[in-house]
Order: structure tokens, then sequence, then C-alpha cells
């Protein structure tokens, strides 16, 4: 075991802890909660995440996503508030163990990349829009974040001057910060630095007190979630965040792979994501996810142990006891431009016209889920992301397949050849099928394989057929079905089908689904290309010994 520099780690997590306050605030405000929800949730989600996970500098902590999707539930006028996020965060880190535990893993390349890129935009234009009332100091109101936006826009005479200058200065100080030695430090002091001066000046604009009440001093409270409180709506919220936040911590680890040689296990960082998220709602905070931003910054901060990522959450502990009266005077304009600052980072068009260049199928998926994820609710709209995913795999699975006829030569070599019109009497014809075999495709590609020649019976008419599959095919009845009837096209002229390349578990479940003893299968060897010598040489001497001696299975 590799000794942990105790030192390097201590500083990464404190680093780690001071850019976490002007975020965890920000990040619940977007939430629709109170600005120490998202420190609790700061605390909670690195100490319980850094503990579970397997991707050691990954920092379970807020994230902008997880944010969107719980203000729909927020936003809703519950009366109790705090038992409604306690409740739907610990609800959705139960769904993540659950879908952990079902497999939820090895679903995830399911999720098609470029619907994510089009609900990260989506988030972003959520992140800038979503801020303008605060940013502008005006009240607002709507059914979706653009309707809100557009209501703020309207009321342009009666914003505030004082919270503009605020929002602009905050996002400022963070750009003008963000790139030299105080990188660190730059949301912080944006936030400082107005917080400050409206001290000083007594200009009116809305604070952390003012807007959310005043922070007491103290250890995060324990919350219970409220059964009670259970509806459709959370139920759908609290679905939505398990699929956001299991798909942000997958692209996490596949970005930050260990650097101790141990390798990263997935279902391990998704139960990490439902324990985080349990601990964050019994202490009442908001849902947490695997953050790109805090991941990438604890490792530039010198993280390399989990130890990093626990001593952020610990040191969290230390700010939300000490400076919760300060925390207080922190008025709402700056944490809205962080906030809008936040939006533009996420903005990422490069991304949406890669998916344009990539087909237009995939274009089209990015922006629906963009423009869904703007006018509906964000639960609404991951599920129609999740369809618009899955629609893309039929399509890609129905696309692309097809079948090449193979001529064997003299030296045993096989070569590409037209495939014929129809089965050739008293010879070998050898298909390859090139493709999934997924159901989608199937009418497709056996509509493309030649059929006995018309009016052709009896020995000297019969042909025999090989096809070849590789291994690649995954038993479904679609597929099944379709050999069998054509097989028992190819049968009625005579004639006989060998398949070969098969897996002999893929054989079992061909049998087990009905495919009759008539098709000839052939396993899968060792020695490439052997099943296909073999399945050609069976079918020869089928021909050779005449239709009454059938290729034994």
């Amino acid at each position: 075991m590799a000794r942990i520099a105790w030192g390097k780690e201590g500083l990464a997590g404190l680093a780690g802890a001071i850019g976490s306050v002007p975020d965890g605030m920000a990040t619940a405000v977007l939430a629709g909660a109170n600005p120490m929800a998202g420190l609790y949730a700061s605390f909670a989600g690195p100490v319980a995440g850094g503990a579970l996970q397997s991707t050691t500098v990954m920092v379970i902590a807020t994230t902008s996503a997880a944010a969107v999707t719980t203000a729909e539930v927020m936003n809703d006028g519950s009366s109790d508030p705090i038992r409604t996020l306690a409740t739907l965060t610990v609800l959705a880190g139960a769904f993540m163990l659950v879908a952990t535990r079902l497999g939820f893993a090895r679903l995830m390349r399911f999720v098609s990349a470029s619907v994510m890129a089009g609900f990260m935009f989506g988030v972003g234009l959520i992140l800038i829009l979503g801020q303008l009332a605060d940013a502008t100091g005006v009240k607002t109101s709507g059914d979706n974040t653009l309707e809100k936006a557009l209501n703020t826009l309207r009321q342009w005479d009666a914003f505030s001057v004082p919270s503009i200058v605020t929002a602009a200065t905050a996002i400022g100080v963070s750009i003008l910060l963000g790139r030299g030695k105080l990188a660190a430090l730059a949301p912080l002091i944006g936030i400082m630095i107005p917080t400050i001066a409206i001290k000083l000046t007594g200009a009116e604009v809305a604070t952390v007190a003012s807007t959310s009440g005043a922070i007491d001093v103290g250890l995060p409270p324990l919350t219970l979630p409220d059964p009670g409180l259970i509806s459709p709506t959370l139920v759908a919220a609290a679905l939505a965040l398990t699929i956001v936040v299991l798909v942000q911590a997958a692209g996490v680890g596949v970005a930050y792979p260990n650097t101790d040689g141990t390798s990263n296990d997935v279902s391990r960082d998704f139960y990490a994501q439902g324990g985080a998220n349990l601990a964050s709602g019994a202490l009442g905070g908001i849902p947490v996810g695997g953050s790109v931003g805090q991941t990438a910054f604890n490792v530039m901060a010198g993280g390399r142990t989990r130890w990093a990522v626990i001593i952020s959450g610990l040191w969290m502990l230390v700010f939300v006891v000490a400076l919760g009266p300060l925390l207080s005077d922190v008025p709402m304009p700056a944490l809205a431009g962080l906030l809008i600052l936040a939006g533009f980072g996420a903005l990422k068009p490069k991304e949406l016209a890669r998916s344009w260049q990539t087909s237009i199928a995939s274009g089209a998926a990015a922006v629906i889920t963009m423009v869904a994820t703007l006018l509906v609710p964000i639960h609404v709209a991951v599920l129609i992301g999740v369809i618009l995913s899955l629609l893309l795999v039929g399509i890609a699975s129905s696309q692309g397949n097809r079948v090449v006829a193979l001529e064997r030569g003299e030296d045993g070599s096989w070569r590409r050849v037209a495939v014929p019109g129809a089965l050739t009497p008293g010879r070998v014809t050898v298909l390859d099928i090139e493709g999934q075999g997924a159901f989608a495709s199937v009418p497709g590609l056996f509509a493309q394989l030649p059929r006995p020649a018309a009016g052709g019976h009896g020995e000297a008419a019969a042909s025999a057929v090989v096809l070849r599959l590789r291994g690649h095919l995954r038993t479904n009845l679609t597929f099944t079905k379709a050999l069998e009837v054509f097989a028992q096209d190819v049968a009625g002229a005579g004639g006989v089908v060998v398949v070969c390349g098969l897996q002999p578990e893929t054989i079992t479940q061909l049998r087990s689904a009905g495919l009759p003893t008539s098709v000839v299968l052939v396993a899968q060897g060792a020695v490439l290309e052997g099943s296909l010598a073999e399945a050609h040489d069976r079918a020869s001497a089928w021909l050779t010994g005449g239709s009454g001696a059938r290729p034994q299975a």
C-alpha cells in the first residue's frame, strides 16, 4: 500500500472546501432551497461518497444538473420544503442503490452522448436564464424557465442598479482571478467583495438572510424524510435524479482513472452516489452527484487519494459551524452572478455541432432534448432523453447490416463476391452476415438472403446454405423465427441451412427457443475461420451424399 502524503491531501481538501462554499450556496439557490442546504450537502457528499467510491479522486458534491432537477419539486410551493427536500434526496439515493443492484451500470452505454450533450446545454441555458430575476432584483413568474426569463426582461424599467452591479462584480472578479494564482479563491472573493461593499454603502440588495432567513450556527440538522410527502411528481423527479447523477458519475469515472493502478469499479461508484445522497438528505442537504468541475479542481490542487475528498467535507463542516452568521449577509445577486458564469461554462456548442456532424438523428436528438429541458419539467425532459437514446439505439441496430457472399479459393482462403440473386442448385452458397442481429434489423437482414430458384425441387435442384455469424449474434425471438422461416424455405426446395460462428451458449439458447434441428448449428472454435471451413465441408459432404443424409448438428 502506497504511503499517503497527508500534507498534500490536507491542503487539497482545504482548497476544495473553500471553493465549495460559494458553489454550494449558489447551487442550493438554484435548487430552490436555503443556501445552507448546499453547504450541508458539500459536507455529507464528500465524506460519505469519498469513503464508498472506487474512483478515488471523484468529488461527490452539488451539481447544477441535479439542482435544476430538484428545483422542479421545490418550486411547487410545498408547505414543508425542508422535509420535501429530505424526502426527495433520500428517495433518489435509495433509487440509485436499487438501480445499481439491478445492473444499471451495464445500461449506461444506452444513454446517448448526443442526448446528454443536449441536456447539459439546456442546463447551461437554465443557469443563465433562471438567474436573471435575482441578478436584476425583480420578482418574476412563469410555467418554465424561458417564460420566467421573458417576464423578467419585460420588467426592464424596474431593474435594480445595485443588484445588477453586485452580480456584475461577482462575475468580473471571478473571471479576472480565475486564471491566476488565486483561481481557487476566485468564486469566494467574487462574493466577498460585493458583500463588503453592500455593508459599507448600505445599498438595498436582497441577501441570504432577507430571502431565506438568518443562518444559525451549529451542526447540520438531522432531517428525517416524510413518506407522506411522496407523490408521483416527487417519484418522477427522484428517478430523473437517479439517471442524471449516475450518468454524470460514469463520465467522471472514465475521465479520472485511479493513479494507484487499481481499476475503476462503476458499480461501486454508483453505490457511492446512493450512499452520499442518503447522507445528504438526512442532514438537510440537496441532492449530490459526481462533480466534473470539483473533481478537476481536486486533482489540480494535488488530491490523489480519497482522503483529500473526505478532508474537504470535514473542512466544510468547520466552515458551516464557524461562518454561519457571516454567510447570512451574502447578496443573492452575487450568487446569481456565479450561477450565470457557471451556465456559460456549461454551454458547449462544439458538442452539439459534433452531434450533427455524426448524424442527423444524433443532432436532432440533442436539440430536442435541449429544447425539452427549457420548456417542460426536468424529469419529463430526462424521460424524453432516455426515449430518444433508445430510438437512436434502434436506428443504429437497424442500419449498417448487410449480407456478403464468400467464395473459397484453391488455397483455402475466402474472398468476398456478389450475393447471387437465387441459390445455385448443387452448390454450397456461403453468406456472411455483417451486423448486430438486433430485432430491429432482422426483417431487412433476411430480405437480403437469396432464396431457392423458382420451380427447383429434388436432389438435382438441392442447394446448401452456410450462414456465417462470427459470434456477434445475441439471441432474440425475432431472429430465431426469421431463421426458421428461411430454413423452411430452403428445405422446401430440398436444401439445408448450416449456421456457423456461434458461441456454445448461443446454440443452447437457440435450441431452447424452438429452432428446429433441421437447421445445423456449428460452434465457433479456437481456430480462426475454423467453424466456417467446417460448416462448408459438412454442407459439401451433404450435397455429395445426397439430401437423405443431413449433416449432424
